[in-house]
């Protein structure tokens, strides 16, 4: 009887080691060529978080969920002349991000939580924050990045609750975007 104990713990040892190692395993992601971003494995492809992001991943389970959302240059620009704001915006990195902090969101933050820094060699600006979005209070990493061509925007997040056991995923998922 002692032996049948023994070997069911260390049976459900073994298979919660193989779970959690699971669970710390990433895939790299490519997009058209164009990026590519490390998911961990339990992430899944989804189509529903919002209809503009070339990449979506998520898990319910966990409650981890991403998306890179892109812009060329050129849209944007376009976009700035169409809607008659080129005297307010810029059509440069410095006016994308301005007009992003002003649409809200993902980016309705106070201006400490503002980072300006590079990912990837590339110029960025992030933010790592609590915020109520859409009536829940998540936590996110968000960065806007300047590629060659496009504007990106990366947004990694969580219920806020769930924080601490999802902070380091949602950081490495923000931190690997590469463009290609």
């Amino acid at each position: 009887m002692k032996k049948i104990i023994q070997n069911t713990i260390l049976l459900a040892v073994v298979i919660t080691c193989l779970i959690s190692c699971r669970s710390r395993a990433n895939e790299e992601v490519v997009v058209e060529n164009k990026f590519k971003v490390n998911i961990p494995t339990y992430l899944s492809q989804t189509f529903d978080l919002n209809e503009d992001a070339t990449l979506q991943y998520q898990s319910r389970f966990r409650d981890v969920y991403v998306m890179v959302i892109e812009d060329t240059k050129e849209e944007f620009h376009n976009i700035l002349i169409e809607s008659e704001i080129t005297d307010e915006y810029s059509s440069d990195f410095e006016g994308f991000a301005k007009l992003m902090f002003a649409c809200g969101g993902f980016w309705d933050v106070p201006e400490d939580d503002v980072k300006i820094n590079k990912i990837n060699g590339l110029n960025a600006i992030t933010v790592e924050t609590s915020n109520i979005i859409e009536g829940v209070d998540i936590f996110y990493k968000a960065a806007l990045i300047e590629g060659k061509t496009t504007y990106y925007q990366i947004v990694a997040w969580t219920n806020a609750n769930k924080k601490s056991k999802n902070k380091a995923d949602i950081e490495k998922m923000v931190d690997s975007f590469t463009e290609l």
